[in-house]
């Protein structure tokens, strides 16, 4: 439902039947708008997916909307958040390894405050193709959990075991 022509993104399909206006919610209230969750979503994966069309999709939201976040940016709290991460820099976690060592590092990951990042883990062989780029060359080192942190798919180097990445995590945060 995305408006290519102005940047966000309707409530209805452009095929949808004659409305007497098409509607697009930007306005935070109770809960965000579609706009903004659009927004800090297509950023998110385009992120970690590496996939510029969601990146792009989500930089014309931001633009769409930029004279009401400047004007009243009480009324956006979400689509801030997203002009925020889309600002970065933005790191990507990825974490590799055997399923319950991994685990406890996501859990570790998610009880910490670590704005403007994605995170990825692949627990199984079965997965999506989407995030191949993500995980590419990534491997668990020694047989232990292992975490690579990276921007713009660029990796330092990668920190294995979990008092190892407990202290890096400390550091990002």
């Amino acid at each position: 439902f995305e408006d290519r022509e102005v940047g966000g993104f309707f409530y209805t399909a452009a095929g949808h039947e004659q409305l007497i206006s098409r509607p697009k919610d930007v306005q935070d209230s109770s809960v965000p708008s579609g706009n903004s969750m659009a927004a800090t979503l297509l950023l998110r994966l385009g992120k970690l997916s590496g996939r510029g069309e969601y990146l792009a999709a989500a930089e014309r939201t931001l633009k769409a909307f930029a004279s009401l976040l400047e004007k009243h940016p009480a009324a956006a709290g979400q689509m801030l958040i997203a002009l925020d991460f889309y600002l970065g820099p933005t790191r990507e976690l990825i974490v590799v390894g055997d399923a319950e060592p991994a685990a406890e590092i996501m859990r570790q990951i998610y009880r910490g405050y670590l704005p403007n990042r994605v995170l990825a883990r692949r627990p199984g062989a079965g997965h999506s193709a989407a995030l191949d780029g993500a995980f590419r060359g990534k491997t668990a080192i020694d047989g232990q959990p292992t975490l690579y942190v990276c921007q713009d798919f660029v990796c330092q180097q990668p920190v294995a075991g979990r008092e190892p990445i407990r202290r890096a995590l400390n550091d990002l945060a």
